[in-house]
C-alpha cells in the first residue's frame, strides 16, 4: 500500500476504535502499529491492535501480563504478534471447540479494495461491531490473576512453567505468572481439567467430522496426564530449590521493570 494510504488506515483505526475503546479506559499507545491498551492492575492489561495487509486487515487482541519475556508492540513480524488473537478466535472460544468455518474466517479477515477509503472504512466499522460482540465480553472480566489464567485456558492457550536456557530452568512467557500465585499449581491443574474436557467433547461430538475412536480418546487422555505430570515435576523442581526459585523471581521482577518502562514510553502507565 502507498504510504499515505497506510497513514489513512492507521488514523481510521484510531478514530473508529478509539470512539468505542477510550470511554472504556483504553489508551491509544504511541506505537508504530496502532494499539489500544487498558491496564487493569499492576500486572495485567488488555491490548487491541491492528495487523494491516495489502488488501485487508486483521484486528488482534489479548489479555497479557507484565511478566512476558518481551512486550514489544513496535515490530511487524508475524512472530512478534503471534501471541495475540484474531476476533475469530474469540468466536471459537464462545462456541467451544467447534465452529462454523465460514464465519470464523470472515471474523478473522476484513477485506476491502486497495486504496479505496470508503470500502476500508466500511470494513473497519464492521470489525468494530465484531469486536464489541465477541472480544470485549471476554476481555472485560479478565482483571485478576486467576481470571487471566482462565482466559488463557479458554482461548486454547497454554504456558510452560519453564523453558530451558543454557540448561537452566527459566520462566517463559505468561506461564511465568504461576510463580507469583498463592497456589502455583493452580494453572497446571486447571490446564489438565480443560484439556481433558476438550478431549471428551471432541470424542463425543466428533468435532470437524474427524472420526475419533474410544481407543484414540483414551490415548489422548494418557498424553494429557503425562504432560501434566511432567509440568508438575518441573514446577516442583523450581519451587523446591531455593536458589532456582530466587533466580526465577528476580527474573520476573526484572521483566516487570523492563516492560513497565516500555509501556510508559508507549504512553501507558501500569
Amino acid at each position: 500500500m502507498k504510504q499515505e494510504y497506510i497513514s489513512f488506515v492507521r488514523d481510521a483505526f484510531i478514530q473508529e476504535f478509539g470512539a468505542v475503546l477510550e470511554p472504556l479506559g483504553f489508551t491509544a499507545a504511541n506505537t508504530k502499529l496502532p494499539h489500544f491498551i487498558r491496564p487493569v492492575s499492576d500486572e495485567i492489561m488488555h491490548i487491541i491492535g491492528i495487523r494491516s495487509h495489502g488488501t485487508g486487515l486483521s484486528i488482534i487482541s489479548n489479555a497479557t501480563t507484565v511478566y512476558r519475556r518481551e512486550l514489544e508492540l513496535n515490530r511487524s513480524k508475524r512472530y512478534d504478534i503471534s501471541w495475540q488473537h484474531k476476533i475469530s478466535e474469540y468466536y471459537k472460544c464462545v462456541k467451544r471447540y467447534d465452529s462454523e468455518r465460514k464465519q470464523e474466517l470472515a471474523l478473522g479477515w476484513y477485506g476491502y479494495r486497495q486504496n479505496d477509503t470508503d470500502d476500508m472504512l466500511k470494513a473497519m466499522r464492521q470489525s468494530v461491531k465484531d469486536m464489541q460482540k465477541w472480544v470485549l465480553p471476554i476481555l472485560d472480566p479478565v482483571r485478576t490473576t486467576n481470571e487471566f489464567i482462565e482466559y488463557l485456558l479458554n482461548m486454547g492457550g497454554y504456558a510452560y512453567p519453564v523453558m530451558l536456557e543454557n540448561d537452566e530452568p527459566f520462566p517463559f512467557s505468561d506461564g511465568a505468572i504461576m510463580l507469583t500465585l498463592d497456589d502455583p499449581y493452580y494453572f497446571p491443574e486447571r490446564e489438565k481439567e480443560v484439556m481433558l474436557e476438550r478431549a471428551l467433547y471432541e470424542y463425543e461430538h466428533q468435532v470437524y467430522g474427524i472420526p475419533r475412536t474410544k481407543e484414540q480418546y483414551e490415548e489422548n487422555c494418557a498424553r494429557i496426564n503425562n504432560y501434566y505430570e511432567k509440568n508438575i515435576a518441573i514446577l516442583s523442581g523450581m519451587l523446591d530449590d531455593p536458589e532456582i526459585h530466587e533466580r526465577c523471581m528476580e527474573e520476573l521482577q526484572q521483566r516487570k521493570i523492563r516492560n513497565t518502562k516500555k509501556l510508559r514510553r508507549y504512553g501507558v502507565d501500569i
